[in-house]
């Protein structure tokens, strides 16, 4: 089940916070108007509120859309990225 958790991005020129959607035990979903940014973290077990993430070594996969999506995140947690690509579609073609 998707939780928010905080996270602490480290970069090169500091560090700062962001409220999180945790997809599962070492993946987060950020979601920003029209982009879906999904990280590989550290492990969050059950009883942890956070995370720390350096941004230098963190792999990273964005999904960047035209349209504002109301997503069940919960049917996101098992899906796959064809099925996600799909969903895109056909909501991109009902706007």
């Amino acid at each position: 089940m998707a939780r928010s958790i905080k996270a602490t991005y480290i970069a090169e020129y500091g560090s700062f916070e962001q409220d999180v959607l945790l997809m599962a035990a070492d993946l987060t979903l950020e979601v920003c108007e029209g982009e879906w940014t999904f990280r590989k973290v550290p492990e969050v077990s059950a009883e942890q509120d956070s995370v720390t993430v350096n941004l230098d070594e963190c792999p990273v996969f964005s999904l960047a859309f035209s349209i504002d999506l109301d997503v069940d995140m919960e049917w996101l947690q098992g899906a796959t990225l064809l099925q996600v690509i799909r969903m895109l579609i056909e909501a991109t073609n009902k706007k």
